[in-house]
């Protein structure tokens, strides 16, 4: 599980007990310099890091891990789109949540477009951000009940410039042709801050399924809605994985004349 810019995994543990109950062990990724105190954090470091080192990362541990699924949520799903598109046959399926766009898909939606002005000078300078809590809750908590929200919030952290600045602009290309895996693209209905004809372009792109968490705003994996994004995570994926042992088996039954 791969969080979003300004995330940390705490943002997936709903998401993981949820699936643990249903049998299912899960790793959940904090990106580097995420999940850590602040006082840990090299500020000019993390400004420097690109979604291409982010990924980089989370191939290491998928290359650990074995077998399993990828689920991002905003950048996550982009850098998990390029972990996909990098290869390996230990990834059994893709699951994209409030996704960033990849190159050729116009990102940018108004509401976004108008705080843009605040976070501009770290995108191009390569300095850390972190959103406010004002555009937090107008951009990713829009539907989400205030306690929620504040939780949340409390967790975001600080984001690197560049990565912000590629993911903003839609600068990181993806091979389609190189992605041999399926994808499910979950959108929440009233997202502003990945809209919902984003998402529409996304699993077009990726002839990827599709499904909306209704009334759900960018945050579908953490907020009032977790349950409804979980039911819908962990029977896409249990389905696929049925698939999956079906043909290890087809495949290992010894051939004889």
């Amino acid at each position: 599980m791969i969080h979003g810019a300004c995330g940390n995994g705490s943002q997936f543990e709903l998401l993981a007990g949820e699936a643990r109950i249903r049998g299912w062990s899960s790793k959940i990724i904090n990106l580097r310099y995420h999940g850590v105190p602040t006082s840990a954090v090299d500020e000019k470091d993390l400004g420097n890091i690109s979604i291409l080192e982010y990924a980089d990362y989370v191939q290491e541990q998928v290359e650990k891990i074995g077998p399993c699924f990828l689920v991002g949520h905003s950048m996550g799903g982009l850098i998990a789109l390029k972990v996909a598109e990098m290869g390996g046959e230990n990834i059994m399926g893709v699951i994209l949540m409030g996704s960033v766009a990849p190159k050729g898909i116009l990102f940018l939606s108004w509401p976004v477009l108008v705080r843009l002005p605040w976070y501009i000078k770290a995108f191009i300078l390569k300095k850390t951000w972190k959103i406010s809590p004002a555009h937090a809750r107008a951009l990713i908590l829009n539907t989400t009940k205030p306690e929620t929200a504040n939780r949340i919030i409390k967790n975001l952290v600080h984001e690197s410039g560049l990565a912000g600045r590629q993911c903003a602009f839609a600068q990181i290309p993806i091979d389609k042709s190189r992605i041999k895996t399926k994808i499910l693209v979950i959108a929440g209905g009233l997202d502003r801050m990945a809209p919902l004809r984003v998402q529409i372009k996304i699993a077009n792109l990726f002839r990827a399924e599709f499904t909306s968490i209704e009334g759900s705003d960018h945050t579908m994996h953490c907020n009032d809605h977790w349950k409804s994004c979980a039911d819908v995570t962990l029977h896409w994926t249990e389905s696929l994985a049925r698939d999956f042992i079906a043909r290890q088996r087809i495949i290992s039954v010894p051939y004889r004349r």
